[in-house]
């Protein structure tokens, strides 16, 4: 989503290529290995009682990845190309490009692109070159004319199967070996789609995850329920082209459900990130990142919960930066819903209880090195975060619409510098009346 993103705001293009025989093409190896010839080769006469010597790396060998992701790395160093903090993204001026084992993602000018395909070819036997509408990473990534670009999975989510079970069952009955693999199988599903498409099944994916200790077949009938909602999603991200002028924000929704919703004593968490150009009705925003997971540790109140919220959802965007080039650093907002954590982060207040204090004064060391611009409270309403920390088709379906026509109507009234006062904003969602192809 971070390439789809630069390639949309720099009016780049998207282009991928896949590596043929990866593994063999890394090098000879830094110990001996001997192996049995394959049994099917006893019918072109190859002798079964001999034994091979390995000259290079063969798929099924451990060290297999490690040395084609050394070799891909050194290959990419000698273009010239420099890694980013997070080591999966090397770039150079008006080029990145993303390895993603024995897949290529690349973006950039013309002529980068074409110097990149000549250099890559005369050093990797490259087997398919995908460019306008191509699959990567189990995506189907899709650019047009004016630079956007699609990002869905359409097809896998209308295809989502729901767990099988006995019907003829009490929904207090417990669920048999055959249909707890059934329910790990469905959960397994939708956490795939939930981490690139459609974020509210990471939610879900993640919350049933909880029942499989003790699984009834009530349990299996609530997750058939929300395989049959997933079906109506769009399970599309969009990427619109952004005006060059326009300087980037970087948008941290962040929430947390803890109390007589969830009464285990860990929290859901949950977070949405989005780099945003402009604050006006025109302003196009992009996700990036999302999560939604249990908390690390147990929280004893909301506002605990939420800190934790926060300093984790904080972790991604750095995580992101990370990923960037420096000139390309964002100007961090963090947005939270509850209005006890936004005024204790937003003051000198110390809290009685510790662990909160800590969170808090991660967030707070952020604020005041320059790292995080401000700390933004809206209404529950407006929080786009809010399906990720618990079970609510409005909400999920308001972010899939979000997610799909990405514009932000952002009105962030803080004061100027780092102080730590008051700061109102007003977020609401306004469909791109542009994006003719999406709809």
């Amino acid at each position: 989503r971070l390439m789809c993103s630069l390639a949309a705001r720099n009016g780049w293009r998207i282009k991928s290529c896949d590596v043929e025989t990866a593994f063999l093409q890394t090098g000879p190896l830094q110990r001996d290995i001997f192996l049995r010839p394959p049994s099917e080769l006893q019918y072109l006469g190859i002798d079964q009682d001999e034994y091979w010597y390995t000259n290079t790396t063969v798929y099924g060998l451990v060290e297999g990845p490690f040395k084609w992701a050394q070799h891909l790395e050194r290959v990419l160093r000698s273009f010239g190309l420099s890694p980013t903090l997070g080591q999966v993204i090397f770039f150079k001026p008006n080029f990145l490009v993303l390895r993603q084992v024995d897949d290529l993602l690349y973006v950039g000018e013309e002529k980068e692109i074409a110097w990149f395909e000549a250099e890559i070819s005369g050093r990797i036997r490259i087997g398919h070159w995908h460019e306008t509408k191509f699959t990567f990473n189990g995506v189907v990534i899709q650019q047009f004319d004016d630079f956007s670009i699609q990002v869905s999975q359409r097809d896998q989510v209308r295809a989502l199967q729901e767990a099988r079970y006995d019907r003829e069952k009490s929904p207090t009955s417990k669920a048999s070996a055959e249909e707890e693999t059934n329910y790990l199988s469905a959960l397994g599903s939708m956490l795939w789609i939930g981490q690139n498409t459609v974020p509210y099944l990471n939610c879900v994916a993640s919350l049933f995850a909880r029942k499989t200790s003790i699984l009834l077949v009530s349990d299996i009938k609530a997750l058939n329920g929300e395989i049959r909602f997933a079906r109506k999603l769009s399970a599309t991200v969009t990427f619109d082209a952004v005006p060059l002028e326009t300087k980037r924000i970087c948008l941290i929704f962040s929430d947390a459900s803890h109390g007589a919703k969830h009464p285990e004593p860990k929290a859901q968490i949950g977070s949405v990130i989005f780099h945003s150009w402009g604050t006006s009705a025109e302003a196009v925003a992009h996700p990036i990142v999302w999560f939604s997971r249990q908390t690390r540790r147990v929280a004893r109140s909301t506002t605990s919960a939420e800190s934790q919220a926060a300093a984790e959802a904080y972790d991604a965007s750095v995580g992101i930066t990370n990923n960037l080039p420096k000139e390309e650093a964002t100007t961090p907002y963090l947005v939270v819903d509850n209005k006890d954590s936004y005024h204790i982060m937003s003051s000198s207040k110390i809290p009685a209880e510790q662990q909160l204090l800590k969170d808090l004064q991660a967030v707070r060391e952020q604020f005041e090195l320059g790292n995080l611009h401000a700390v933004v409270w809206v209404k529950s309403a407006l929080q786009l975060a809010d399906c990720l920390t618990k079970l609510t088709h409005a909400n999920a379906i308001k972010l899939s619409n979000a997610l799909e026509s990405p514009g932000l109507t952002v009105d962030l009234n803080s004061s100027q510098g780092r102080t730590r006062k008051k700061v109102g904003s007003v977020l609401s969602l306004c469909p791109k009346s542009s994006l003719q192809h999406v709809h």
